[in-house]
């Protein structure tokens, strides 16, 4: 999704084009096969925190809290490396591909064109490019609060994810850390309260509400796995029997409908206008999280 979504993005169709795409992929679904890339990394950022989150809950709801914490601190160590050593390799080899032109063409693009924006500046010398590539490696992992920028690594812009990855991931760890004698109705409830703090308080949803959802489903499959007897009461039949069987695959239709929402011009369509009026009546105004939403 996030490869298509980049090639959508650098050959896309302006609003005002005779030649737009067909009507059926501005539909809910539909749209998501050329302009899928932003629900693409949300998911990738909440697949983070489930994987962050699997191992230290297993040892939790065992009741090895100690083991748990331990397992965090080497999790901890080990993600900077996982993270750090092909986020270098691929940034080296951007940089060397430039040296050898490979986005001259792309240069030569208006400002505002995808690929000109993720591609590197223009060094007239060999010398003149070490200095940026030192703080490329750097600047990468310095996370200001603003998730959508290419100025922390100017040679591999796209690499704007990896600060919000670490980022999120240590707070999954420090979350988990703190909540690891807790329970898991109340280390739940301490994450739906998180989530609610980063929505309405929070200056960045991005950041922390992605890694949140990671770890609540993370628990919450732990939870519903460890008993394979169906319940007794509504939950063992009927329609509970049928939600608790099938919630994944209910949860997931209902993520990609509200993950269809157009970044751009909601207006233009019934369905898009009906997440934004919602989004708005949730939210209010001085909140960030509906400029995810609507």
């Amino acid at each position: 999704m996030v490869v298509v979504g980049h090639t959508f993005e650098s050959f896309y169709w302006p609003e005002n084009a005779f030649d737009r795409p067909y009507r059926i992929l501005n539909y809910p679904y539909f749209r998501l096969i050329l302009h899928g890339g932003f629900l693409a990394v949300t998911i990738f950022f909440i697949m983070s925190g489930y994987v962050c989150s699997i191992k230290p809950l297993k040892l939790m709801r065992s009741g090895k809290g100690d083991e748990a914490r331990k397992v965090i601190v080497s999790s901890a160590f080990r993600r900077i490396i996982r993270l750090g050593a092909p986020s270098i390799t691929a940034t080296a080899i951007s940089w060397l591909m430039d040296r050898f032109g490979a986005f001259n063409l792309a240069q030569t693009l208006p400002g505002h064109v995808w690929l000109r924006v993720f591609s590197p500046p223009e060094d007239v010398t060999f010398t003149a490019s070490l200095r940026p590539l030192l703080f490329s490696f750097l600047r990468t992992w310095y996370y200001d609060g603003r998730p959508f920028t290419t100025s922390r690594n100017i040679y591999e812009g796209i690499q704007w994810t990896m600060a919000v990855e670490l980022h999120g991931s240590f707070i999954i760890y420090l979350a988990l850390a703190v909540t690891s004698t807790f329970t898991p109705f109340y280390r739940i409830a301490s994450f739906f309260a998180l989530i609610a703090y980063s929505a309405y308080c929070d200056d960045d949803v991005l950041a922390n509400v992605p890694f949140y959802i990671g770890a609540i489903l993370a628990d919450l499959s732990l939870v519903l796995s460890s008993n394979q007897s169906p319940p007794s009461g509504p939950w063992g039949k009927g329609l509970g029997g049928l939600l608790r069987k099938h919630w994944p695959i209910i949860l997931a239709v209902f993520s990609l409908f509200i993950g269809s929402y157009p970044p751009d011009s909601p207006e233009l369509s019934s369905w898009s206008r009906c997440l934004r009026d919602i989004g708005s009546r949730i939210f209010p105004e001085e909140c960030c999280a509906p400029n995810l939403i609507r």
